[in-house]
């Protein structure tokens, strides 16, 4: 959330630059361990990662006080407290009230409640079974649906009307980078909440299903018998032996035999026996089928849940942003490569460029200076930039007596820019080498044509989302 505010919010209106630097200053430094440097791993160490937590835990209350309709971290991250208590009161509300026996206080063993409620577990199960043999991780239909509603009960969703009021409309673009970036990666622990939340779902209808017989049982009599077209007792038998069988065994309540089963016939004179053993010897299949089932998988989704969020996250240093967080403790700092155009790189204006990109970017960048690129060559490609180390800034190095032009320094800069880091790319820096010019200081008009030189420059770079900086020794006049 912080990284989306910051990449976004350039000019600090969520988050000003001294809540940031002040969030930095309290965080950390954050402790390096011996053989740690910039290239040996990708990843964060624990403790650099303890240190971006810190900074970010900082930075998050500052930005709901900049920006109140801003989701709370706690419900961008987990959803609401609420909801998963709710929901699963309503699903044993749902399993205690929709499971009755019937009308007349007539039992069809054949038509028993519970047996619908364990014939459509048994067919979720099967569906789980088949995407585990197949190899098909797709979740079910239900998960994905429950998945991509809970991150907008924990408040996620467009900004409210005339937060896009603010400078630059700095808010939207930042919540509209959070949410882009956010969903995704939150996508996976959703759906492994999602599948919790079903499960124990699943578990509370049964349970609340049972619970609702077993309590109507006890002031009201229901009797037990079955009716068939198609059916014999001995086909009776032999389903309900294989449905209430384990049941029967684990409770000890004896299942009829052929003949019993006959003498259980709803007919003329026989209106049904005592339905308790058959209430009991349900509820004990109900719990086999569902309970028991939908347990080992909810246990199993939270297993994967706490896996998820364990690795939710793991900032990489192949990322700018966090790369230019933690060099400062790494001993190293940003890499800024340097490119020539029009200018000779002679050790006074290596110089010059070394102190203006130290004092531009701060004191701990690494320079790399690239060959000089000649005129007619700017769309060639740049060998020196084509490895996989990322570079935070390019540099740009003309002449402010050439007139800038879009075949040449603009073609120059275009192909710079695809250099960029993928993470965050940075806008490209030109820097303008004044000393050409300076023969022309003692002529009268020359502050007026520095000053239109410079503008165009100016207009030029920004065209291209450049930043331009001039060089010694005119730079205080240039200012």
């Amino acid at each position: 959330m912080i990284r989306a505010v910051e990449l976004a919010d350039r000019d600090g209106v969520l988050l000003p630059r001294a809540t940031r630097d002040r969030c930095t200053a309290e965080a950390g430094p954050p402790e390096l361990r011996e053989g740690v440097d910039r290239g040996e791993r990708n990843d964060a160490t624990p403790e650099e990662e303890a240190f971006l937590a810190r900074r970010a835990w900082l930075m998050a209350p500052e930005l709901r006080r900049h920006a109140p309709w801003w989701p709370g971290v706690d419900g961008a991250r987990d959803g609401p407290a609420w909801i998963f208590p709710t929901l699963l009161l309503v699903a044993f509300a749902a399993g205690l009230l929709l499971y009755r026996i019937g009308p007349g206080q007539r039992v069809n063993l054949l038509a028993f409640p519970l047996l619908g409620l364990v014939a459509w577990n048994l067919a979720v199960y099967a569906a789980i079974a088949v995407r585990a043999v197949t190899g098909r991780r797709r979740p079910g239909p239900g998960a994905t649906a429950l998945a991509g509603i809970l991150p907008r009960f924990g408040g996620l969703g467009r900004p409210p009307a005339g937060s896009e009021d603010a400078p630059a409309a700095a808010p939207a673009q930042a919540y509209s980078r959070f949410l882009r970036e956010w969903l995704p990666l939150q996508a996976p622990l959703a759906l492994a909440r999602a599948r919790i939340l079903l499960h124990c779902a699943a578990l509370l209808v049964a349970s609340g299903a049972v619970a609702g017989l077993v309590f109507r049982g006890i002031y009201l009599e229901y009797l037990a018998g079955w009716e068939s077209t198609f059916l014999d007792a001995r086909s009776v038998h032999a389903i309900l032996s294989v449905v209430l069988g384990p049941a029967s065994w684990i409770t000890g309540i004896a299942l009829p035999d052929v003949p019993g089963f006959e003498q259980l016939r709803f007919r003329p004179g026989f209106e049904g026996e005592n339905a308790g053993r058959w209430i009991w010897l349900h509820a004990v299949a109900a719990g086999l089928y569902v309970g028991l089932p939908r347990l080992l998988l909810a246990t199993a989704a939270v297993v994967e849940e706490r896996r998820l969020a364990r690795q939710f996250y793991r900032p990489s240093l192949q990322d700018p942003y966090f790369r230019r967080l933690l060099q400062p403790a790494r001993g190293a700092g940003e890499l800024a490569a340097v490119v020539w155009h029009g200018v000779q790189p002679d050790p006074g204006l290596r110089s010059r460029v070394r102190e203006e990109l130290l004092d531009l970017l701060g004191g701990r960048v690494k320079l790399e200076f690239l060959d000089p690129v000649a005129y007619g060559e700017e769309a060639a490609p740049l060998p020196a930039l084509d490895d996989r180390n990322p570079r935070e800034h390019l540099v740009a190095v003309f002449s402010l007596a050439a007139t800038p032009e879009e075949e040449v320094q603009g073609e120059l800069l275009r192909r710079l820019a695809r250099y960029g880091s993928p993470g965050e790319p940075q806008p490209p820096i030109v820097l303008l080498d004044t000393e050409p010019l300076s023969r022309f200081r003692s002529d009268p008009a020359f502050r007026s044509r520095l000053d239109e030189r410079i503008r165009a420059w100016k207009r030029f770079a920004a065209a291209h989302g450049a930043r331009v900086a001039m060089l010694d020794p005119l730079r205080q006049e240039a200012s």
